[in-house]
């Protein structure tokens, strides 16, 4: 027995066959179809080429970007009156306890520093409020005044920081905190009628420091600008 039954019966293949299979195998390989998701991200990344060129290049775009959005000393300040206001019944309240200090220092998973100077009449508040997690702490000061004044010193976490509201043109000014840029806010936001006060008796500093973001804040703007640098020049 032998295979001549497996191609007796086998029909002749159709002319040119040969010549088609020929060039099909040759020919250089077709484009495969690519995914949705890859051709999306090539559009993305288009446009946030041209918007990139478009703000190197043109002098008017760049001046709007710059001024809706600066970055001071590692800081992104956004620019805007803007703001939707904040529903308060929907914001969720966490929990902060508190403590004394050398115990909260011993904490905290990150090494902050304290002011070695504050203003004559200043007395510390060894009750420092933190967040469940220890990712920020809070600290106060007291002078007792004609009417009370307050100084409060935040820290946190540099990749918890974000700025908590937009900030008008005008309530921001640069400074200098330990040869390095600082943000000086003045006034703060109704966070009910998502309205600037430029008004309100507040003064915030702002500046960043060994990966943590410090937040210097006074509840009387007469107090002299130049003792919330010299306080936070002198953290030890």
């Amino acid at each position: 027995m032998n295979d001549d039954f497996l191609t007796g019966l086998r029909e002749s293949p159709r002319p040119g066959l040969e010549a088609t299979l020929y060039m099909k195998i040759n020919q250089p390989a077709q484009n495969r179809p690519v995914s949705v998701r890859k051709v999306a991200w090539h559009l993305v990344l288009v446009i946030m080429i041209i918007a990139v060129l478009t703000v190197m290049l043109l002098p008017k775009a760049r001046a709007v970007v710059l001024h809706a959005i600066q970055n001071i000393g590692g800081l992104w300040i956004e620019f805007t009156n803007q703001v939707e206001p904040v529903d308060l019944a929907q914001v969720t309240v966490y929990p902060v306890s508190s403590g004394p200090l050398n115990a909260i220092r011993s904490r905290v998973p990150f090494h902050f520093n304290i002011p070695a100077w504050v203003p004559e009449g200043f007395v510390f508040q060894n009750d420092v409020g933190h967040a469940g997690d220890y990712s920020w702490v809070s600290m106060e000061w007291t002078r007792a005044t004609i009417g009370l004044t307050h100084l409060n010193l935040m820290v946190q976490k540099d990749d918890l920081y974000s700025t908590s509201y937009p900030v008008p043109v005008g309530s921001v000014e640069q400074v200098t905190v330990n040869h390095q840029q600082a943000a000086l806010i003045r006034g703060n936001m109704n966070q009910e009628s998502g309205k600037w006060n430029p008004d309100a008796r507040q003064l915030d500093l702002v500046w960043r420091q060994d990966n943590l973001v410090y937040t210097l804040t006074t509840d009387n703007p007469q107090l002299p600008v130049e003792d919330l640098i010299r306080i936070a020049d002198s953290m030890k």
